[in-house]
């Protein structure tokens, strides 16, 4: 009986955490869809591209800036921007993105987007 409530707790806590892609408030990685639909929805926002500047050439979304992961004053370039406003970023596949997000959350912004899938995904 303990055995099985306990399997029960792990199954519904797993499905639980598998279906929750908000890492903190404010912090959400998201669907290309609604990635687009959330760009539309704000006046002012900072779409932040974190492929390398030759990935960034080879094709980005519209208005996008680029800040490097790979650059040794990543930490330094995010805190230039304005951590009041939202922030969309995304890399290539969803992985320096998703980590470029954590680490925005750290340094205080308020409200990042996350591109699941990244670039791979926009077209």
């Amino acid at each position: 009986m303990i055995i099985r409530n306990l399997l029960i707790l792990i199954t519904l806590l797993f499905l639980i955490g598998c279906g929750n892609k908000e890492i903190n408030s404010g912090c959400l990685r998201i669907e290309k869809a609604t990635f687009k639909e959330e760009l539309k929805k704000f006046n002012t926002v900072q779409l932040i591209d974190v492929r390398t500047p030759d990935e960034y050439n080879s094709g980005t979304i519209e208005n996008s800036q680029n800040i490097n992961f790979y650059d040794d004053n990543f930490n330094e370039q995010l805190n230039l921007l304005d951590k009041s406003l939202p922030t969309f970023v995304y890399c290539q596949a969803g992985g320096r993105s998703y980590q470029a997000m954590e680490l925005m959350c750290e340094l205080g912004f308020i409200t990042v987007f996350e591109l699941e899938g990244g670039y791979n995904t926009w077209h």
